[in-house]
C-alpha cells in the first residue's frame, strides 16, 4: 500500500497490519492445535493406565495383607479352640477322679462310722 495521504488512511493501514498478523497467528495455532491436543490426549490416557495399575496393585496388596492377617487370626482361635478342648479333657479327667474321691471318702465313712457303731455296740452292752 502506498503512504496514507490522511490519518484514516494510516488507521486503516495499521488496522490492516493488525488483521494479518492475528490471521497468521490464528492460522499457525490451526497448525499445530491437533499435535498439541493429540499430545495432551496421550499423556491423560497414560497417566489414566498408571493410576489405573496402581490402584489395581494398592488393592491386591490390601488383599494379601488382609488374608494374612485372616489367616493368623483363624490360627489364633484354632489355638484357643485346642488349648481349651484340651482344659475341658482335663477337666473331665479331674472332675472323675474327684468324683471317685468323694464316693470313697462317703463310703469310707459310713464303713468307719459302722465300725464305730459296732464298737460303741459292743462297749455299751458288754457283749
Amino acid at each position: 500500500m502506498s503512504d496514507p495521504k490522511t490519518m484514516r488512511d494510516a488507521l486503516i493501514a495499521e488496522l490492516l497490519g493488525d488483521v494479518d498478523g492475528l490471521v497468521k497467528r490464528v492460522e499457525a495455532l490451526h497448525e499445530t492445535l491437533p499435535d498439541t491436543l493429540e499430545t495432551a490426549e496421550s499423556r491423560i490416557r497414560a497417566a489414566g493406565r498408571e493410576s489405573a495399575d496402581a490402584i489395581q496393585q494398592a488393592g491386591v496388596a490390601s488383599g494379601r495383607t488382609l488374608d494374612k492377617q485372616g489367616r493368623e487370626f483363624m490360627q489364633g482361635v484354632e489355638n484357643a479352640s485346642h488349648e481349651t478342648r484340651k482344659a475341658a479333657q482335663a477337666f473331665h479327667g479331674t472332675s472323675r477322679t474327684l468324683w471317685a474321691m468323694v464316693c470313697l471318702a462317703i463310703v469310707a465313712g459310713a464303713v468307719a462310722g459302722g465300725a464305730v457303731a459296732v464298737v460303741m455296740i459292743k462297749l455299751g452292752t458288754g457283749l
